[in-house]
């Protein structure tokens, strides 16, 4: 669960796309509360397996990355191959 907090910005953004997608694709045009649980959880695990499989080839996640390239200008260090 680490891993999500980790790369904070990107899930953020990433809730917001994976939620839209999902009830796009079961065709919900009125969202119940026992609906947004059942989203929630399931965009919540989504988001557990893919952090994790991203750090494991990459130090930060892609939206903090660019949010610290353009504070500071310069590329962050990359992470060393162990």
């Amino acid at each position: 669960m680490s891993r999500v907090g980790q790369m904070a910005f990107t899930n953020y953004v990433a809730q917001s796309i994976i939620g839209t997608a999902i009830i796009s694709m079961i065709g919900l045009e009125v969202v119940s509360p026992k609906d947004i649980l059942y989203i929630a959880v399931l965009i919540y695990i989504i988001q557990i397996i893919c952090s994790t499989i991203w750090f494991k080839f990459f130090s930060m996640g892609p939206l903090e990355k660019l949010w610290r390239l353009m504070t500071y200008g310069t590329k962050p260090a990359t992470k060393n191959p162990s």
